[in-house]
């Protein structure tokens, strides 16, 4: 970030939201629930729709309690976060972004997120 964070701010607010995700747009780790639910909510976004939780951005109370929730859910092993016998950060946050929508959010526009893979030339 080189200039004010106001701009930043101004966009996330935009989104009515507490936490607003990066978007890919590949379903992974492979879940058809959560395949589908992205692609309904943002059916305008097609090559947009899906969280990443690669990067974020939210109000701290929210992030703190969704993040306890993930740590629950790995210490209890639930099956909403694991994958392939492993805990998986990113379903856990799909899993969470399909129960607490709108609360959580996928920056489909591109508001704050820049995604620089094969839509690098399409970007504005």
């Amino acid at each position: 970030m080189v200039n004010d964070p106001a701009t930043l701010l101004d966009r996330f607010h935009s989104y009515s939201c507490d936490v607003l995700f990066c978007n890919t747009f590949v379903d992974w780790p492979p879940n058809k629930k959560y395949r589908d639910f992205e692609t309904l909510q943002y059916y305008r976004y097609p090559f947009h729709c899906r969280l990443s939780a690669g990067g974020y951005i939210g109000k701290q109370e929210a992030i703190a309690a969704y993040l306890r929730m993930l740590l629950k859910a790995c210490e209890d092993r639930e099956e909403w976060a694991f994958f392939n016998g492993g805990f998986d950060d990113q379903l856990g946050w799909r899993s969470l972004h399909c129960k607490f929508y709108p609360s959580i959010q996928v920056d489909t526009a591109c508001r704050i997120f820049k995604r620089y893979d094969i839509f690098k030339d399409c970007v504005d």
